[in-house]
């Protein structure tokens, strides 16, 4: 890997650990289901720019179920229940529950496709997460002062 590359990634983890921050600090404010229906609409019109831009043709009307299916569960959905939960939960645990997110992909994809998940994939996938735990500094359970 080089230097861009690297520089790309760590800024790409930034955006996507910040998120939640702002996702902390604005779901009490706005309301889970607002802050979420706003976050998927600003997704879904970025994407939509990039395929005119890159001149794609995204055939909204054949493949309308298609986009709702993978944006409710890939996107809504998920980060719907991240907006309830970061009401009362810390961003660095929010940040935590989602790097799990590859060890749910492992287990969905173990049982869909009936192959055990190799010992090295879950040796992995767990210091992965525990990884980003040790980044984030996962704070004192909730009850004990107020912090973010």
């Amino acid at each position: 890997m080089n230097t861009a590359n690297l520089l790309r990634l760590i800024v790409l983890a930034s955006i996507w650990g910040g998120s939640f921050l702002f996702m902390r600090i604005s779901a009490p404010t706005l309301g889970p289901a607002v802050l979420i229906e706003f976050r998927v609409l600003f997704a879904a019109l970025f994407l939509a720019i990039v395929g005119v831009v890159l001149k794609k043709r995204l055939d909204m009307r054949a493949h309308w179920k298609h986009y709702f299916i993978l944006g409710f569960f890939n996107s809504a959905f998920p980060f719907l229940l991240f907006a309830f939960a970061a009401r009362t939960l810390p961003a660095s645990v929010l940040a935590v529950l989602n790097a799990t997110a590859p060890m749910w992909g492992a287990l969905l994809g173990a049982v869909w496709g009936r192959q055990a998940i190799r010992a090295r994939t879950a040796l992995g996938l767990v210091l992965g997460t525990v990884g980003v735990a040790l980044l984030v500094g996962v704070g004192p359970p909730p009850g004990e002062g107020d912090w973010l």
